[in-house]
């Protein structure tokens, strides 16, 4: 049996858009995030996606509540427009908040470039919280891994295993 979150005037995509508002509606903000990053891959109307895009972009960039931020963050990674991207790289840029930096860093991962890779190691060093380093430097390999960069060693090393280094795996 499933439960289903909210009413149906409420599931819809200025709904879910209300909800991260703060205005009343039936929604939680995790559900308001699934009904945008639905409508934000659809490729059935292109001004619905464009709508669900920015409002994930403005919950991770403006939202009072981590959780909302990680979860936009994480919706992010399957939009690779330039407003969803710069969202992104301002996030791991300027957040101090391990668990949104991860999350943007990891989304990062999957839609980033080359230049990236800078960029996320320099963000996992701010957030003084060493899961949220971890992850971060982990999405860094995985992006090195991605564009098949020769990755910075210092990226391939796990925080406290200095003599610890990990292999890529090579073609042969």
């Amino acid at each position: 049996m499933s439960v289903k979150i909210g009413n149906d005037n409420d599931r819809t995509l200025d709904g879910a858009l209300r909800a991260l508002a703060g205005e009343p509606t039936t929604l939680t903000p995790g559900t308001a995030i699934g009904i945008l990053a639905e409508h934000a891959v659809s490729d059935d109307d292109a001004r619905a996606t464009t709508k669900a895009t920015n409002g994930l972009v403005s919950a991770l960039t403006k939202h009072p509540d981590p959780q909302v931020r990680v979860g936009a963050a994480t919706a992010l990674a399957a939009v690779p427009t330039p407003a969803a991207i710069r969202a992104l790289r301002t996030t791991v840029d300027r957040t101090d908040d391990g668990q949104v930096l991860s999350a943007a860093a990891h989304a990062l991962a999957s839609v980033g470039t080359r230049a990236d890779l800078a960029r996320i190691t320099r963000g996992s060093t701010r957030t003084g919280w060493e899961p949220g380093e971890r992850r971060a430097l982990a999405a860094a390999r995985l992006l090195s891994y991605r564009i098949g960069a020769a990755a910075d060693p210092s990226v391939l090393r796990l925080p406290g295993e200095e003599r610890r280094v990990l292999s890529r795996p090579t073609r042969g």
